[in-house]
């Protein structure tokens, strides 16, 4: 199983030049597999990841705005998407500032249906 979700985050980083990394986290947190350079502290921006998602669900909720999709980060030198990837894990995204979001969008959609069926 592993060895295809990290066929599948390659797939999607390979998807477009925009993407920096990926990882596949659980909605606990914990990291299930990731493409994210070894200098990289994974398992805290999972943790961090989880919970920037979390925070987002119950303020959707809270605002009854309807179901959570995405959390976007945006900052100064990249930018971060996290989405549904099944109902017990997320995707999270590194991106460049000037990604072109629909064909993103489009893109981590396709990913998202062939990670929700693996696990």
């Amino acid at each position: 199983m592993y060895k295809n979700i990290l066929t599948h985050l390659n797939e999607l980083d390979n998807s477009s030049m925009d993407i920096e990394a990926s990882a596949l986290v659980s909605v606990d947190g914990l990291v299930i597999a990731t493409t994210m350079p070894l200098d990289m502290d994974v398992e805290n921006i999972g943790a961090i990841c989880a919970g920037a998602f979390s925070l987002g669900h119950r303020t959707s909720e809270q605002c009854a705005i309807g179901m959570l999709e995405q959390v976007f980060i945006k900052s100064a030198k990249n930018h971060i998407v996290i989405t549904h990837a099944g109902t017990e894990a997320i995707l999270a995204v590194i991106i460049k500032p000037y990604t072109n979001l629909e064909q993103l969008f489009s893109s981590l959609s396709q990913s998202v249906e062939k990670i929700a069926i693996l696990i």
